[in-house]
């Protein structure tokens, strides 16, 4: 598992010193105030974090879970052991060579995959990092 369980996101506002709640999964729900880096669980469905400073409008920024390219290291078992079979099923008979790939890869890759992403490992969370300019709240007409 390459990329772990969590992912650290900096958040930054203008102005500083905003608010950060988080409502992601098992993170704490106290982000701190900006700037500041919050730990967000890969595995979780869905990541939203809400500045909060007083005069200002509340903003949202929510996150989207894409798959990590580094669980393709997943693959090497696979291909390795996807090869073996394919030796041995060519040593056998000719026609298994395929088939002994097959089964070789999904014995090599499948259970890392899966681990990974019942982790979360699988996954990384965008955007990667947060800058918001917050806008003053309208002022009351007299």
């Amino acid at each position: 598992m390459i990329n772990g369980r969590s992912q650290e996101v900096p958040i930054d506002s203008f102005p500083a010193g905003a608010q950060v709640e988080v409502m992601c999964g098992d993170a704490p729900k106290d982000g701190g105030t900006t700037p500041t880096v919050v730990k967000l669980p890969r595995a979780a469905d869905h990541c939203t974090i809400r500045l909060l400073k007083e005069c200002y409008k509340e903003r949202y920024v929510d996150f989207g879970r894409v798959p990590s390219n580094a669980s393709l290291v997943n693959a090497v078992p696979g291909v390795l052991l996807g090869t073996m079979g394919a030796l041995i099923g060519a040593f056998s008979n000719p026609d298994d060579m395929d088939e002994g790939w097959k089964i070789g890869y999904a014995l090599g890759h499948t259970p890392g995959q899966a681990i990974d992403e019942h982790t979360g490992g699988a996954y990384k969370l965008e955007p990667k990092k947060v800058f918001v300019v917050l806008t003053r709240e309208a002022e009351p007409e007299q």
